[in-house]
């Protein structure tokens, strides 16, 4: 038997007899387990899986809206005529727009009040007047800062009326202007009346500007640059030799430099550099030179600044145009309106 099972045929048939010795268990196995039990001892559970029911009220659309009778709509006629249905936001918008308050009008941060247009008196210029004029001092232009007085040689009339009568004062300020010939004179002009009426004394400013006046009394021609801007006047020269000055300075401070000794040096391209020497001749030479060109520099400043200057002298023409409209009631002599002169005036 032994001899049997040292056999192949014996090894063969032993492991024959147990495979199907295990096939046997597992399938007693299979056959004796159940479905798997997930639950404690003495627990009983449940296979179905819990439903939960929820009670939620479903939309209803509104009904058409019910308008109240009165007994005098009731009496009359019914007309078939249906009223469409209204939805809760539209009722709802309806009710916000009503009950919605006016919206509040913002803060006013300005208290003034509205400025109030004053009439024109009776004497009265409308605006561009030309007030013709007449030097008594003489300007130069060296002197900016000399005060334009004149007196105003024609009556100023509008509408049969004397706005400002002839004889009366003008006071300017003379300022500088581009033209070479020209002084010019902008701004604020004061007229002060001279006359033996009621108003002298009085003053009256006006925003002007002063312009040229070439009228030949004697022809009653007027001239080429009548009415153009500024005084025109007389172009001086203060020293006639400074322009010779000016220019033997500069050609001696450029041919100083002619003078010097200078030394040929080759760089490492191979190009020549002139340098020059280091002697008491050259040091010398820049000495000169540059007194010379600082002394160019003095008399040309000269030059420009007082070479030329303009002079216009006393009795020359000229118009102030009034760039606002004229009202001799706006004057003043003091703390009294020309106004509440004239009506002094009347009462006496």
């Amino acid at each position: 038997m032994l001899n049997f099972l040292k056999s192949p045929l014996g090894n063969a048939a032993v492991i024959l007899m147990m495979i199907l010795f295990i096939g046997v268990v597992v399938v007693l196995n299979a056959l004796d387990e159940g479905p798997d039990d997930f639950t404690e001892p003495g627990e009983a559970y449940d296979y179905k899986p819990d439903v939960y029911k929820r009670d939620i009220p479903r939309f209803k659309m509104p009904s058409a809206i019910v308008a109240v009778e009165t007994p005098e709509q009731a009496e009359a006629p019914a007309q078939s005529v249906q009223e469409p249905p209204f939805s809760r936001p539209i009722q709802a918008r309806q009710k916000e727009e009503h009950v919605k308050a006016a919206p509040e009008l913002p803060l006013n941060l300005f208290t003034g009040t509205t400025p109030q247009q004053t009439e024109l008196s009776a004497q009265y210029a409308p605006y561009g007047r030309l007030i013709p004029c007449e030097l008594i001092i003489t300007l130069e232009s060296s002197s900016i800062d000399t005060p334009v007085i004149g007196l105003v040689t024609d009556d100023v009339d509008h509408a049969g009326k004397v706005i400002i009568p002839a004889g009366a004062e003008v006071h300017g300020r003379a300022s500088e202007g581009h033209a070479r010939d020209r002084i010019a004179a902008t701004g604020t002009w004061n007229f002060v009346w001279r006359t033996k009426g009621e108003l002298n004394g009085t003053e009256l400013t006006l925003q002007g500007i002063a312009l040229d006046r070439e009228y030949d009394f004697n022809t009653g021609q007027w001239g080429l640059r009548d009415g153009s801007a500024g005084l025109k006047g007389y172009l001086i020269k203060t020293d006639d030799w400074n322009e010779i000055k000016l220019f033997a300075a500069t050609f001696l401070a450029a041919a100083t430099q002619g003078f010097k000794q200078y030394d040929n040096f080759v760089t490492d391209t191979g190009s020549t550099v002139q340098i020059a020497e280091a002697t008491a001749g050259n040091a010398a030479l820049d000495g000169t030179t540059a007194v010379l060109e600082k002394y160019a520099e003095q008399i040309q400043a000269a030059i420009e600044r007082d070479g030329f200057y303009i002079r216009v002298p006393a009795g020359k023409q000229f118009y102030v145009y009034v760039t606002q409209t004229i009202d001799a009631a706006e004057g003043s002599r003091g703390n009294i309106s020309n106004h509440d002169i004239w009506n002094q005036t009347l009462n006496q």
